[in-house]
């Protein structure tokens, strides 16, 4: 849980981080010193609590509440001033603030509140747009085999799914149904169909974890021994149609999708048995048959970057020199075609 304070007075501003780590020292308590330096730091990370003063330089916590409420920025928000004016509180009621307190602040005014608002986090209901993004990285590093990746990501999903709900039959189901979708999603481009067995009987909190964790690697085993048994035939026919296309405008995604690849893992596959990238293999094959057609005398010089698949000479040119060492006119002298 991430706390924002907003005052215009250091010893404020000090006193109030040192209540907020005695409440609790899991909490990170950060501090602007008016309402533009705190909005520069909700643009970067948005604090689950805002305490901010009303009277401060440069930008008022009026108008900072005002400007939260206006974007909407999802936080809540208490009011601590030294103004005991019926005029303020208003105000601040009308931009969305749950609570206005007098300062000096003192611990039996300020952990009640906090304790309102730290329930109230525990218990929020999931991010689905965060988790909708969890889940697509989890799909590319299980589709490429980054178990490393996999790793990480297994340590962000205990952090922000676990730690922070602490309800056992939530995470179980949480579990299911990220398996249940990563599942879907990687047999909808697979030839090879992917299994899981996660018992949906109730289970100790350390058995969900090390289960989900056995699951998500089990979905990288299957892929790798499947590929095994496959991925050289499919490496011969994605280089077959690469070859076969050179002049045409294809892309990597193209290819992957020709050959029932997903395009993140045919772009890892491809480079590790090349030695090259998906791009470099292709301006390679360009090039081999641009030097094919500079030395057949039919072909003119400004036409042949056309014919290679080259958008234009002035790319093709330069492109050949990198790989050759000069441009297309002078290979053309050096074999002797004028």
């Amino acid at each position: 849980m991430h706390i924002l304070i907003v005052d215009d007075e250091p010893i404020i501003r000090k006193g109030l981080i040192k209540l907020i780590e005695k409440f609790d020292a899991s909490i990170t308590a950060s501090a602007a010193s008016n309402g533009v330096e705190a909005l520069q730091k909700i643009e970067k990370v948005v604090p689950e609590l805002i305490l901010t003063d009303i009277r401060m330089p440069k930008m008022d916590g009026l108008e900072l509440c005002k400007i939260i409420s206006e974007r909407r920025i999802a936080t809540n928000i208490i009011v601590i001033s030294g103004f005991d004016e019926f005029t303020y509180a208003q105000q601040c009621i009308a931009y969305g603030v749950k609570q206005y307190l007098l300062k000096p602040l003192t611990e039996d005014e300020l952990y009640p509140v906090l304790q309102r608002i730290f329930r109230y986090h525990s218990n929020k209901p999931l991010s689905l747009s965060a988790y909708e993004h969890w889940l697509l990285e989890t799909e590319e590093a299980v589709q490429t085999a980054d178990y490393s990746r996999v790793t990480k990501l297994l340590e962000q999903w205990k952090v922000d799914y676990v730690e922070k709900q602490r309800n056992v039959q939530q995470v179980q189901q949480l579990a299911i149904d990220g398996l249940s979708m990563l599942q879907k999603r990687i047999n909808k481009q697979q030839i090879y169909l992917v299994q899981y067995q996660f018992s949906s009987q109730s289970q100790s909190l350390d058995n969900i974890i090390a289960n989900f964790e056995r699951e998500l690697y089990g979905f990288i085993d299957q892929l790798l021994a499947w590929r095994g048994d496959y991925r050289n035939i499919m490496l011969d026919e994605a280089l077959q149609y690469i070859d076969n296309h050179i002049t045409e405008n294809i892309s990597l995604p193209d290819v992957a999708a020709k050959i029932g690849l997903t395009a993140p893992y045919f772009s890892w596959y491809f480079k590790k048995m090349m030695n090259e990238n998906f791009v470099q293999y292709r301006i390679r094959k360009k090039i081999e048959l641009a030097i094919q057609m500079l030395e057949d005398p039919q072909y003119k010089v400004i036409n042949i970057a056309l014919e290679a698949g080259f958008p234009n000479y002035n790319y093709f040119s330069k492109v050949f020199k990198k790989s050759v060492g000069c441009s297309p006119s002078e290979y053309r002298s050096r074999i002797g075609i004028l």
